[in-house]
């Protein structure tokens, strides 16, 4: 019954054509199953820093590819010179491996303002500080 409906629908937005809307048929018809080609990332632009004026637009996925890496992978300073290969690195102290819980001084003004009741819009307690 549904598979029915489809076909008929079908045929009559078929038959309904015109010479705009058939393009728009030709490209449902002949498009892969799938919309994995398509555009998803708008136009992107390169402004200059200073005036704000786009020096650069990307439309096509390559250019926007070339973008997108050199924004998140930019080249390496040439002026920074690497660390000596014998260089030691300091670890990190015992207690930031192993933290030690909050004194209770500290931890009793955590609650400050939390909902006893537990839902909204029922009593709102306030923990003095001491």
């Amino acid at each position: 019954m549904i598979h029915k409906a489809k076909v008929e629908h079908w045929v009559e937005w078929l038959e309904g054509l015109d010479e705009t809307s058939v393009w728009q048929a030709s490209r449902l018809v002949t498009a892969p199953t799938t919309d994995a080609g398509r555009v998803r990332i708008p136009t992107l632009q390169v402004k200059d820093p200073v005036m704000k004026w786009v020096t650069k637009e990307a439309m096509d996925n390559t250019s926007k590819g070339h973008l997108f890496y050199n924004a998140f992978f930019p080249p390496a300073n040439p002026a920074l010179t690497p660390p000596p290969e014998n260089y030691r690195y300091l670890l990190p102290h015992p207690l930031e491996l192993h933290p030690q819980p909050l004194p209770q001084a500290t931890a009793h003004g955590v609650g400050r303002g939390a909902n006893v009741g537990g839902a909204a819009g029922q009593h709102w307690a306030q923990t003095p500080m001491q």
